[in-house]
């Protein structure tokens, strides 16, 4: 996950502690704004028990649990609340695994504060009238919801003031004027809530302006006034959910060219062709390799050089459908996949972006540059053992396209 975690200036962005620890020692090896502010400024290169949990020894239990799970993939999520140490707050901890420079194995943590929300259930349980002094004095946004019919009973100020509507026109609302679930699927996730079978959820809500949020919606029963309703404590994380979706497409994708990276490149790769060996259907791979690329880097520069791959990957997925992939293997080689795809028709979309290379004129301030390329083309065969058996064919005939002159597309099948 090199690309996700290179660029960490908008980690510092975000209001929540983040910490990225080393999965093979528990190591911190980042930690951004807001746990500098809440642990010092000297986290980094700590043990995570002593930053977290002030103990002199580890590893946590936490630690121990994920160390046992050393089997799971980068981008598998875990989530978990425990009190700070030292802080008299709780925190809820959301954590993935993730690649870390150098591809060592380490935890993404991204905790948020839910101090209040736990005093909210603790009131629920201790006294229905506390909970409504809570409910009108609350911060958090807070919703009483009717299970059966949906009806928003009671909504108190922070409600109003996230959603954009008076506390008065809530009240005459249902939940279904809010989620962006079907009232099938509501209704199926509150039934959930009413019974204790799950009180954490989240989902999409629409606000009075139309704009749509990412929430995450804590739930459960709770009678008042004799009347079986369902609270629900709702949290904005859209902030958090983008940033996951911008840490997961950096982790998926070539820093330079925004096409798939080498890793996600092979992993699909792998995954298509293991589906095509199981139901007998055609898969296509094409291996790019830019002709004299290091010329251009040494006549033109290297920004020039980056400004040709930016544009020969631009070629390459502007000539793909939509069900093909692309990625950057690595320096000035490109690699396309195309499911349900003869060879026939493999080399017919290598010659379409061996073509469209050779047409293109990448212009910087000063200079025009021309370029082309090379491709090497194969299918997948019943004889294939894996991905590797349909490398080394392309590669060959990516050897060949070179040696044969350049420019120029070669196919191999067996």
């Amino acid at each position: 996950m090199t690309e996700a975690i290179d660029q960490l200036d908008i980690l510092d962005e975000v209001d929540a502690l983040i910490t990225i620890i080393s999965l093979e020692d528990h190591t911190i090896l980042y930690g951004n704004r807001k746990i500098r502010e809440v642990h010092g400024s000297d986290v980094v290169g700590k043990k995570c028990w002593e930053v977290l949990q002030s103990r002199t020894e580890g590893p946590c239990d936490f630690c121990g649990n994920i160390w046992t799970h050393r089997h799971s993939k980068a981008g598998d999520t875990h989530c978990w609340v425990e009190e700070i140490a030292g802080t008299g707050r709780f925190y809820e901890h959301h954590e993935k695994l993730v690649r870390w420079r150098g591809n060592v194995l380490a935890r993404l943590m991204i905790s948020s504060d839910v101090t209040q929300r736990l005093q909210y259930e603790k009131a629920l349980e201790e006294s229905e009238g506390r909970y409504r002094v809570m409910f009108s004095r609350a911060r958090s946004v807070m919703l009483l919801i009717d299970p059966a019919s949906g009806e928003i009973v009671d909504a108190n100020r922070a409600a109003g003031e996230f959603y954009g509507y008076e506390v008065e026109t809530l009240r005459t609302m249902t939940i279904m004027d809010i989620n962006t679930l079907t009232g099938e699927e509501i209704h199926a996730e509150m039934e959930k809530a009413r019974n204790e079978e799950r009180g954490h959820f989240k989902f999409r809500h629409k606000l009075a302006n139309g704009d749509i949020r990412d929430v995450e919606v804590y739930s459960g029963p709770v009678t008042i006034h004799g009347r079986d309703l369902l609270y629900s404590l709702v949290h904005d994380i859209s902030e958090r959910m983008e940033l996951e979706r911008e840490l997961l497409f950096r982790a998926n994708h070539d820093s330079l060219t925004g096409i798939l990276n080498r890793r996600s490149f092979m992993e699909r790769a792998d995954e298509e062709v293991s589906r095509a060996a199981r139901y007998q259907t055609p898969f296509g791979l094409i291996l790019l390799d830019l002709d004299h690329f290091k010329i251009i880097n040494d006549t033109y520069g290297h920004q020039a050089g980056d400004k040709v791959l930016t544009a020969v990957a631009s070629a390459i997925s502007g000539n793909l459908r939509d069900t093909d992939f692309c990625g950057r293997l690595g320096g000035e080689e490109f690699g396309v996949g195309l499911l349900h795809t003869s060879p026939k028709e493999a080399e017919l979309c290598a010659e379409r972006i061996r073509k469209a290379v050779a047409e293109q004129v990448v212009k910087t301030s000063s200079f025009s540059i021309e370029t082309t390329l090379s491709a090497g083309v194969t299918c997948h065969h019943p004889v294939d053992d894996d991905i590797d058996d349909l490398f080394r064919r392309a590669d060959a005939a990516l050897y060949r396209a070179k040696t044969e002159g350049r420019n120029k597309v070669v196919t191999l099948i067996l």
